[in-house]
């Protein structure tokens, strides 16, 4: 009778083992996809402020103009444009 005692708490220790093993090598791949998402995250906020920034400057009139200027050739009616070209 001791001898199933025995194999059957030796059973049990290779099954919790197996379940353990399993657990921390699906913990270490959690861990590497948080860490890749974590970073995803610090450059997706990096680009959120830089994007506020520029709403920040852009909602002054004086400031929109400028760029439609620089960006499209804009120019208003009674503007002349010269245009340099470095030698």
């Amino acid at each position: 009778m001791r001898i199933y005692h025995w194999l059957l708490i030796i059973a049990a220790v290779v099954f919790l083992g197996i379940g353990v093993s399993g657990f921390w090598g699906k913990n270490a791949g959690l861990r590497e996809e948080k860490e890749k998402l974590k970073a995803e995250l610090d450059s997706l906020l990096s680009e959120k402020t830089k994007i506020e920034e520029e709403i920040q400057y852009l909602s002054f009139p004086e400031n929109l103009l400028k760029q439609i200027k620089a960006r499209f050739n804009y120019k208003e009616r009674d503007e002349k444009m010269f245009i340099v070209i470095p030698e």
